[in-house]
């Protein structure tokens, strides 16, 4: 898969809000939204997966909000949208780590950046326990 972007084209805090939340960001005071800058588009041949996001508070991921059918027509690299949002939401950090892909492997975890990754005993993890991980 390749990464792509987001159009700024119609987006508004609510859609922020959003945005920061699937990112496990939260929205503070230094939060906000805009164009980005003309120095910032670097990769235009990335591309453009959202445009004229219509997201409300019940949407906890981006991928959920509608999105209106004609917006990416309009859109180019110069209406992407950037963002700044709050801290993360959660200290703890979690990875699958040596799988054969990004949806499998060993579970690990750490309680901030600054300290290694370590694992998860597997001694009473259970179905609901992975439900919860993932």
């Amino acid at each position: 898969d390749v990464w792509g972007t987001v159009c700024a084209d119609g987006f508004d805090v609510v859609d922020l809000k959003v945005a920061c939340r699937s990112l496990d960001l939260t929205l503070d005071a230094t939060s906000a939204f805009r164009n980005v800058s003309s120095i910032e588009t670097i990769d235009s041949t990335a591309p453009i997966r959202m445009a004229g996001l219509q997201c409300d508070d019940s949407h906890q991921r981006l991928e959920r909000c509608p999105m209106t059918s004609t917006a990416l027509n309009g859109c180019t690299h110069d209406h992407d949208v950037h963002v700044t949002c709050g801290a993360a939401t959660a200290a703890w950090q979690y990875r699958l780590a040596d799988g054969s892909n990004s949806l499998t492997g060993r579970l690990e975890t750490r309680p901030n950046a600054s300290v290694p990754w370590g694992t998860v005993c597997s001694l009473n993890f259970n179905e609901a326990a992975a439900f919860v991980a993932c």
